[in-house]
């Protein structure tokens, strides 16, 4: 797989709109979480979008980077420790370095 800044941009950006939402429900207590089956779908199904974008972005970076593949998302974790941090990242914001 050749690596693709725009793909992991792309993925980024759905991550901030999920987070965003998520966000919008930061203000829901415990009970009202419990009562709510409307609010803990919601709730549910972004903290899913939000975790399969990261893992989607963490196994490509490692496809397109390190050519190296994984069969299920609990894989990319360990792999991502096993490679050394000291190689060059690239930058994968289009307003720089350090934001989403």
């Amino acid at each position: 797989m050749v690596f693709k800044k725009q793909s992991v941009i792309e993925r980024l950006k759905k991550l901030e709109e999920v987070l965003a939402k998520l966000e919008d429900k930061s203000g829901i207590t415990p009970e009202e979480y419990q009562r709510d089956t409307d609010t803990q779908w919601i709730i549910e199904r972004g903290l899913e979008l939000a975790s399969s974008a990261i893992f989607d972005i963490g196994n490509h970076i490692l496809a397109g980077v390190y050519r190296t593949s994984v069969e299920e998302y609990e894989q990319i974790n360990s792999l991502t420790r096993a490679f050394p941090a000291s190689r060059e990242a690239p930058s994968f914001s289009p307003e720089g370095p350090g934001h989403l």
